[in-house]
């Protein structure tokens, strides 16, 4: 018999989790004079989604798609242009292991709303986007197909990635006079692997399930057309292997299917008697075998959209309520406990998707997004509040404010649940053995002031939305293996005092936003991979007390604008730029101050732009110390002889490198670690010295062998 679930309906925090909205967005200012109807929502590798919708409800002229950021922020709308015929319905959208987009369509001579005859033709067509949406290529199948009814009636096709990146497609439609299930599988560019029908006229979703096996649903269970939903399984090359139905009396249709983290299915749709429709949800293990049923009608969702699966277990699923307003069911994987949310003026939901581990963004009825969190609560934290468990601790959500584990040696990652502990003001988890990534839950902490992950080993890139935590005072991620981009999200962090990321891999040009922190007082970069040049908006941070940029590939002049900030230039505990490629002129306040530059590159661009230095100068070696080759930097303000020459600690000439007419400019040369006669010095200290004209200047480095 079929369960009941009687649902309690709330809005804001329930018994054993809560779900909240973060926003919601509407489009019509972005898509201009265009209505869009969404049919579906893919979101995307880079943390954003994209919606696939037609430009009206029926008789579609064109397939759009929109592309939006995580926080919903329009970035472009796409029109896909028609290949054969003027009329075009939007099926499926599915996303490419390289970013790209996998989206299919149908084109025809006809439309639904008039007449359709002998003469009505379409065709499948298959659209490979980049990742901007640009078409790559196209593709045409089931070519001029003409059951005209059929079509209009039950137009059901799909198209996959599947995880070996090769395509495939679904669809249900008539062939040589018989309804049937239709399966093709292709390469990564569209070109057929296998094609095969199968003997079910009522078929109505796909999905891939472990190591490359397919799973149908569907049947009719419509009041007038009794059916009973199945499960069919179909191998990687395409051959059936088994199928099970459901086994309720009633009737029942499978709408959509999902793999479920228990490696079974649930398969949601509805259900109905001589007297009633209802939402429905059947639940079974990864051999098709029946483990419990639930109906949700009248109670919390009428009607369904789709569902995701958390991975605590808990089904999220979203549809409508009543006359057409927007509800989520919370229901758990294990029993008939279920939670309900309405949202009263919201249009119904068309389908739902994961964005993170614990954040869905729901597609309504024209195109309105819903971006949601669940929290789910595991544990009772000591005050008897709900709590969350993190590293075998349960932490109040409601009462923990701060939470410093600092030095106690800390193993493992940092698990997306932090993101539920919203009260924090700050986490501190310096000097530990923490790895993985860390996780853009972090940025749901919006009320930190301090974020210390310091002395761990966390790899991958610092993830932009770390940029939402704009209360943040402090912000140490230094000691760690981070690599990728400084995210420009940095920039909104305008409350900033402190940012310490030395001792990285984080690579690239230091972002142009880093000129909005202009509450900082300590910035250290040193030990990373950052190159291009120094922003000249580094001149905004005008209370800057400690500035560390030392060894990156910095490249390029120093903007002049270093200059209005004041600090003390000459202690290198204050500022220190050395070890980079930075290149004279060096702006006043810092010329003495620049420490050890690798200036080899900078000789041709002074060549180009025609500019001499003012005074002579000998640059420290570098690399100092060195092994085999040093290379030796210097200033010539003008034509003059020039003398350049290695000595040992006893004064005793090792090897003249240079004594030669040499003309203006910025010079470089290089010693071997060999003297005059060609033969491999020993290691030790030595002394370089250069004479050009009344100048004279020594300095010493070492070899280290």
């Amino acid at each position: 018999m079929i369960k009941h679930i009687i649902v309690l309906i709330f809005f804001s925090q329930v018994a054993f989790a809560q779900f909240d909205t973060l926003w919601t967005k509407t489009y019509e200012e972005e898509l201009d004079s265009l209505t869009m109807y969404g049919e579906s929502l893919q979101p995307t590798l880079d943390g954003g989604f994209v919606v696939l919708g037609q430009e009206s409800a029926v008789g579609q002229s064109s397939v759009l798609l929109m592309k939006a950021d995580s926080d919903g922020e329009h970035l472009w709308t796409k029109t896909l242009p028609h290949k054969t015929y003027e009329n075009v319905d939007a099926f499926s959208i599915d996303e490419t292991s390289d970013s790209g987009l996998v989206v299919l369509t149908m084109e025809s001579n006809f439309s639904c709303s008039g007449t359709v005859d002998s003469t009505s033709k379409a065709i499948l067509v298959l659209f490979r986007l980049d990742a901007n949406g640009d078409t790559l290529w196209t593709r045409s199948y089931i070519q001029d197909y003409i059951n005209y009814d059929d079509l209009c009636q039950y137009p059901d096709f799909k198209g996959l990635v599947l995880r070996d990146d090769n395509l495939l497609f679904f669809g249900c439609f008539y062939l040589n006079g018989e309804k049937k299930t239709w399966l093709m599988k292709t390469d990564p560019v569209g070109d057929v692997i296998w094609e095969n029908t199968y003997d079910m006229d009522d078929a109505l979703d796909i999905t891939e399930g472990q190591e490359g096996s397919l799973f149908i649903t569907g049947g009719y269970g419509v009041q007038g057309q009794p059916a009973t939903a199945y499960i069919v399984k179909i191998d990687s090359n395409g051959n059936l292997e088994w199928t099970e139905y459901e086994t309720l009396s009633l009737s029942t249709r499978g709408d959509k299917i999902h793999s479920t983290i228990d490696n079974g299915f649930v398969v949601c749709g509805q259900y109905s008697s001589d007297y009633y429709i209802g939402p429905w949800l059947w639940k079974t293990d990864s051999l098709g075998n029946t483990e419990w049923d639930m109906g949700l009608e009248g109670q919390g969702i009428n009607g369904l959209g789709n569902l995701v699966h958390h991975p605590d277990g808990t089904y999220i699923i979203a549809g409508y309520v009543g006359m057409g307003e927007l509800s989520y069911s919370l229901l758990n994987m294990n029993d008939s406990t279920s939670n309900s949310f309405t949202y009263e003026g919201f249009s119904p939901a068309i389908d739902i998707k994961s964005l993170t581990a614990d954040t869905q963004i729901t597609l309504l009825q024209y195109s309105g997004i819903v971006k949601t969190r669940y929290i789910s609560t595991h544990c009772t934290a000591d005050d008897g509040t709900d709590g969350v468990e993190l590293w075998s601790e349960c932490y109040s959500i409601e009462n923990t404010t701060e939470l410093d584990l600092s030095y106690i040696g800390v193993t493992g990652e940092i698990s997306p649940e932090i993101g539920n502990l919203i009260n924090l003001s700050s986490l501190i988890l310096k000097e530990n053995q923490l790895g993985g990534e860390i996780p853009p839950e972090i940025s749901y902490l919006m009320n930190l002031t301090q974020l210390d992950l310091g002395g761990n080993q966390f790899t991958g890139e610092i993830p932009p939305e770390i940029g939402s935590l704009t209360n943040l005072n402090i912000l140490d991620l230094a000691g760690n293996q981070l690599t990728g981009t400084l995210p420009p999200e940095i920039g909104n962090l305008a409350n900033l005092t402190e940012l310490e990321l030395g001792g990285n891999q984080v690579m690239g040009a230091i972002p142009l936003e880093i000129g909005n922190l202009e509450s900082l007082t300590f910035i250290h970069l040193e030990y990373n991979q950052f190159t291009g040049e120094i922003p000249a908006e580094i001149g905004n941070l005008t209370n800057l007390v400690w500035l560390n940029f030392v060894h990156n590939q910095l490249t390029g002049e120093i903007p002049s604008s270093i200059c209005n900030m004041d600090m003390n230039w000459s202690d290198p505990n204050n500022f220190n730029i050395s070890e980079n490629q930075l290149c004279p002129p060096y702006p006043d306040c810092i010329e003495e101050y620049v420490g050890d530059q690798d200036t080899t590159n900078c000789v041709q661009v002074s060549i180009m732009d025609e500019t001499f230095p003012l005074t002579h100068k000998l640059h420290n070696a570098y690399p100092n110390p060195f092994n085999p080759v040093a290379t030796l930097n210097y200033d010539l303000p003008e034509n003059e002889l020039v003398n350049i020459t290695i000595y040992d600690m006893m004064g005793r000439v090792v090897k003249t490198l240079i004594n030669d007419q040499q003309t203006a400019g910025y010079k470089s040369i290089q010693w071997n670690a060999t003297n005059n006669t060609g033969q491999p010095v020993s290691t030790g200290l030595y002394l370089y010295t250069i004479e050009a004209g009344k100048f004279r200047q020594t300095k010493k480095m070492v070899l280290m062998k």
